[in-house]
Parts: C-alpha cells; structure tokens; sequence
C-alpha cells in the first residue's frame, strides 16, 4: 500500500470521526430531535411548585442531566415500550449504576382553576428511551439524583404530580422502535410531571482522536515538504 493511499484513508476516516465529535458536542437540546402537538421544548425553570410555571396550551419539556452516569441503580415505573394509562399498568424495573444517561421533565400545570384541560403531543429523541418515572415516590426520589441544580422542585410537598386521572386517565406511549413519547395528559388543579430517561450519545473513542492526530500530522508533513 504506497503512502498516498494511507493518507486518503486516513483522512477519509478522520472525517468521519470529526463528525461524530461535532455530534456529540452539540448542544444538549439537539438530543430531542422533534415535537409535535402541545409539546414544547424550553430551559428548565425557576421554580417548578404547583401554580408557579403554568400553561393551558403548551406541555413543556426541558432537559435536566446530559451524559450523565448514575453512581447508584435508578427506580422506574416504565422500561419498554407500550401503552400505559395509569401507574398500576407500567413495566417496573432499574437502570444499573454506571450507565450513562440523559435525563428530561416533562411538566403540564393549568393556569387558573380551569375544568378538564386535555393536551396530546409527541416528543422523538435521538437515541432510546431506557425509563420513565410517573409516580410522585420515584420523581421525588429521582429529583434529588437528577434535578437541575437551579430548579426548585415539587418533591415531597405536592402529591398529585403523577399521571393518574380517576375522571379521564391520562395516557402515555412509547414507540415500538423506543424512541418515541407519545401522551395525553389531563389536568384540572392539579399538575402532571413525567421524568423521561434515554440513553445518552456515544462519545468518540481515544482510537478515533488518535486517528484525528495523524491525520493532522500527515497533512501537516505534507505542507511543508510541499513549501
């Protein structure tokens, strides 16, 4: 194999991990690929108290932690995809301590004493969701590991956060391939929150930097025998 061909490859597989590094460098909202519906994507909040950050059109959805690696084993209501229309019906299970994870909240409050306000969307990540949380013991349990540190959440002060409607139930779906959230929340005074977990975006390995680092140096070599 004559030098020059090396070089092609080498460059040819440099660019392909410059790509993946962009990728995984790109700004944390870029894990939600996109929304539909009431859904909207935001910055996490001041203060997330019952009346305090409320909307009758808009479910709001912002991320909590990025490629971040639980220390212990986390607690989830739902592990795979399906239909689930109230806490009774999830598939219970743990994510295992040492796993990378991004985690989001999902957070529906009515403005004023409004009767029966029913919101639908859809929100597609890009990699697969590995958890979700709807129950009032696991988000307050879960704040305390993966709330925003600016943020002051319900936990242990509001009992009706979960997504359990005795009037219309509330419902939430997750895709078949696992990467998407599909709900219906209903609410009247009361809030609905959903913690959603996936995984998070691999990062480059230190085989595809050192490529990076020759690739450079043979362009580098190449310039100044070219002077």
């Amino acid at each position: 194999m004559t030098l020059q061909l090396v070089r092609v490859r080498a460059s040819v597989l440099a660019m392909f991990c410059a790509s993946a590094i962009l990728w995984t460098t790109s700004p944390a909202m870029a894990d939600i690929v996109s929304v539909n519906g009431s859904a909207k994507v935001t910055s996490a909040p001041d203060s997330l108290l019952r009346n305090q950050w409320e909307a009758n059109k808009k479910t709001r959805i912002f991320q909590e932690r990025s490629s971040f690696t639980l220390t212990e084993s986390l607690a989830v209501n739902i592990t795979v995809p399906g239909l689930y229309f109230s806490i009774g019906e999830g598939s219970p299970g743990s994510i295992e301590a040492g796993t990378t994870i991004d985690s989001y909240l999902l957070h529906q409050d009515p403005k004023g004493p409004k009767h029966d306000i029913i919101l639908k969307g859809k929100i597609t990540f890009d990699q697969e969701i590995i958890g979700i949380i709807i129950n009032n013991q696991l988000l307050a349990i879960s704040d305390l590991v993966l709330g925003t540190d600016d943020t002051i959440y319900a936990s242990g002060t509001d009992n009706l956060r979960h997504i359990d409607s005795p009037f219309l139930p509330d419902r939430i779906k997750i895709t078949p391939d696992g990467r998407t959230l599909k709900f219906r929340l209903h609410t009247r005074t009361a809030m609905d929150e959903i913690r959603i977990i996936t995984a998070s975006a691999p990062v480059p390995s230190p085989g595809c930097l050192a490529l990076l680092g020759l690739a450079g140096a043979m362009m580098s070599g190449r310039r100044r025998r070219s002077a």
